[in-house]
């Protein structure tokens, strides 16, 4: 099991700033969420890191139907075609599902 120190403070600075890809995450989540239960809310950020596909293989080997595939952000482009269609590019992911 890997265990690492986490600095409480800085993650609460980074979900409190508008501009950090863990706050949008937030966001974007929070405009799903209606009364259900939230699988996850990694942001996949060091050496177990996988793509989009990899997660989407995964979640539905653990039995649950994905409904849609987006990213956070997309990087030099404001569009939300792409974010949701052209993940892969994108700074973070998110996967919705149901069971």
């Amino acid at each position: 099991m890997d265990f690492r120190k986490v600095n409480f403070e800085q993650l609460s600075s980074e979900y409190s700033d508008p501009e950090s890809l863990q706050c949008k995450k937030l966001q974007i989540v929070d405009s799903y969420i209606q009364g259900g239960a939230l699988l996850d809310v990694g942001m996949g950020t060091d050496e177990h890191s996988r793509s989009p596909s990899g997660w989407r293989g995964l979640i539905e080997g653990a039995g649950f139907k994905v409904t849609s595939v987006e990213t956070v952000k997309f990087p030099i482009l404001r569009s939300e075609y792409l974010r949701k269609n052209l993940c892969v590019l994108g700074k973070g992911c998110i996967i919705v599902t149901s069971k």
